[in-house]
């Protein structure tokens, strides 16, 4: 067939034939770099023509026009199947994840999602740039145009979809969420409102967030206007995924999920939290530059029912797409939008549903998990080296560390509180008495004259006064104080004995902490099978924790010299590998350097036991996919058959199309099962 385009400037009709914009849009999937007019002065060249511009508008007008006839056609199928819809989307999206049978063995969790978002796919907002008379440049006003097509619409199955420009059903409506500040964001930069805000004034869309499973399959993606990886974004996704997956329990991945959890209970999300139908946890590769506390309970390792799963599958998913930048940089709304959601549905119907059952997914994580499994005699080699007897220590060796990070995050209450407080509050009333004196002899000696300056500094130290005045004649009700103490009584040297105490104690707290975190960090970036890339995500997050350390190491040292204690050398702290050469801890509350947790043996037994116990999951979730996978293509096939014997008698040309499907899914569905026969 042909498709018509408008007249030349020579009357001459230009048509374009359907197989050459099918075999434009199948190229463009492919190598998604390949322009309309790169294409067009191809064909010119075949045909010894010159290139002209508007042959490439005539084309690209042409394509718009195929495109829309086979979204209509694509959509009249899939009503026809009953497959149509937002929800329905959600709920097929993944064969292997929720197509479900009666042979499943139990599992904790059924569906794991990785969310992330990226900033490549941005978008130029068409401005103006108007000159006024003394050619000065007006300010910039926006002229993208209105474009009708970009109206919300209801779905096939009567549920608004409100995402226009998108038949797949892939973007969800911007989130009216108010913007909220991740508290990860001086971590995580992509995260910030600095980030974009240079870019606000010329992007309209500064990137895009998505949501897939565990095997790729894109669950939902939304657009990031003018704005970083704010938090509205995950928790619009989980939200909608929530709202079409109510009665399965699931996890979600993502880079600050630690954070995020915390955030959505104060959301929709907090009835799914606290049913423990939904879960957030921290993918792997970003959770090594989380400090140690945060990764034993949000690290995919140490929870249970998670498998191999690294809920790190967007990264690769991105680096796909990020070829569609150079094209839809300079593109309108819609034409952006039409593209990245054809190209998502490409990547989910051709290359993920095609690598369902290849090596990176079921048969690679089954050789993974089996040559875990098959390190048992290392692991009762390390366990002997650590003076551990039996494979039940490993979790309370977990929740033993827990608890001692947590202890170093929370100071230890002191048993003279109220007592070491008065006396504060007395050291505190008497220096604000002195600057007092001070304040007033100043403006004695200003003369007649009123000094506003200092008329402000004597105001300020004179509510400081009454302030600690306040809190100590508070002190003295609720200690039945008598009188109040002088710097003669015992119990007031006592108590700021106990002050300095305290305050050395926090800073040994504080600085322990952060090098716990740093050398396990160093740990992890010194093992044999980290990568290049974790090792220097974790680097960054060492170096970052490594100025925190020097502060710490200030704060601790002048604790040190007030309690008469040994100071420390920074050149000292940065050498440590591991906690038995930290000789800083013999000084602290509890020494930790003998635990099995602490030591080189210990952490590698732990680390490993874990692993081979997500093993075991991974194996079972592994069987229960691929049995999903192979009952989904044999009900699948049947389906389609089955539409089409019927669609035969009643609509030739849409039982057409159903055989044009049922004869691809059966060849990819053919490639499925010699795979899965292999394993």
């Amino acid at each position: 067939g042909l498709i018509p385009c408008a007249a030349t400037a020579t009357k001459k009709r230009l048509c374009v034939s359907i197989r050459t914009l099918e075999v434009f849009r199948r190229l463009r999937l492919r190598s998604p770099r390949l322009s309309a007019q790169g294409y067009v002065h191809g064909l010119c060249d075949l045909q010894d023509r010159v290139g002209r511009r508007v042959l490439v508008q005539q084309f690209t007008t042409a394509f718009d026009f195929y495109q829309s006839m086979k979204t209509r056609l694509d959509t009249l199928v899939d009503k026809q199947l009953g497959r149509s819809g937002h929800r329905w989307r959600l709920q097929n999206a993944c064969p292997c994840c929720l197509y479900k049978t009666q042979q499943n063995a139990p599992l904790l969790y059924d569906l794991l999602y990785a969310m992330d978002g990226n900033n490549s796919l941005k978008r130029v907002e068409k401005a103006s740039k108007k000159k006024d008379a003394a050619g000065n440049a007006l300010p910039v006003e926006s002229i993208e145009r209105t474009d009708s097509r970009m109206e919300p619409s209801a779905g096939a199955d009567g549920d608004s979809s409100n995402t226009p420009g998108d038949p797949t059903g892939y973007f969800i409506p911007r989130p009216k969420v108010e913007e909220e500040k991740l508290p990860c964001e001086e971590r995580w930069h992509n995260m910030t409102h600095d980030a974009a805000s240079s870019s606000w004034s010329i992007y309209a869309e500064t990137g895009l967030f998505a949501a897939t499973c565990h095997h790729g399959m894109v669950l939902v993606v939304a657009d990031m206007v003018r704005s970083g990886e704010l938090a509205k974004y995950p928790l619009a996704a989980a939200s909608v995924i929530e709202d079409a997956l109510p009665d399965i329990k699931k996890v979600a991945g993502f880079d600050c999920g630690c954070k995020l959890s915390k955030t959505a209970r104060r959301s929709d999300l907090r009835k799914a939290l606290d049913s423990k139908t939904l879960r957030m946890v921290v993918g792997a590769f970003h959770g090594f530059a989380h400090n140690r506390l945060c990764q034993l309970r949000f690290l995919p390792r140490y929870i249970q029912g998670l498998g191999l799963t690294d809920f790190e599958v967007l990264e690769r998913l991105f680096s796909k797409s990020n070829a569609l930048a150079p094209v839809t940089r300079h593109s309108s709304a819609f034409h952006r939008r039409q593209f990245v959601a054809a190209y998502f549905a490409h990547i989910d119907r051709i290359e993920t549903y095609q690598s369902l059952s290849k090596q990176l997914l079921i048969a690679n994580q089954v050789r993974d998990a089996l040559a875990n499994l098959s390190m048992g005699g290392m692991l009762q080699e390390l366990m002997a080296r650590a003076g551990m007897s039996n494979s039940k220590e490993f979790h309370a060796q977990l929740a033993d560390e827990e608890a001692y990070l947590n202890g170093l995050v929370n100071a230890p209450p002191s048993e003279a509180t109220l007592r070491m407080e008065y006396a504060g509050a007395l050291n505190s009333l008497e220096l604000a008495q002195e600057d007092l004196l001070a304040a007033r002899n100043c403006c004695v000696l200003a003369g007649p004259v009123p000094n506003q300056a200092l008329e402000q500094q004597r105001r300020t130290v004179e509510n400081r006064v009454v302030k600690f005045e306040g809190q100590a004649l508070h002190l003295e009700k609720a200690l039945g104080l008598p009188r109040r103490w002088n710097k003669n009584d015992a119990e007031y040297k006592q108590a700021n004995v106990n002050i300095v105490e305290r305050e050395y104690k926090l800073a040994v707290n504080h600085l322990e902490a952060l090098v716990v975190s740093r050398i396990f960090e160093l740990t992890k970036m010194n093992m044999s099978q980290t990568g290049y890339k974790m090792r220097k995500q974790i680097e960054h997050a060492v170096q970052a924790r490594s100025k925190a350390i020097r502060n710490a190491l200030a704060r601790y040292n002048k604790a040190a010299d007030s309690a008469g204690r040994k100071k420390l050398d920074w050149s000292e702290v940065v050498q440590y590998s591991f906690l038995a050469q930290f000789d800083m801890l013999r000084g602290s509350a509890e020494d930790v350097r003998t635990k099995p947790w602490a030591t080189p043996h210990g952490r590698q037994a732990i680390d490993l036991y874990f692993k081979m116990a997500r093993s075991h999951e991974q194996l079972i979730r592994s069987q229960n996919e691929a049995t999903n996978l192979l009952t989904f293509m044999k009900d699948d096939e049947a389906y389609l058959q089955k539409a089409y014997l019927k669609l035969r008698e009643t609509d030739t040309a849409l039982a057409f199309q159903v055989r044009r499907r049922y004869r691809f899914q059966v060849r990819m569905n053919d490639e499925h099962r010699t795979r899965l026969a292999a394993i």
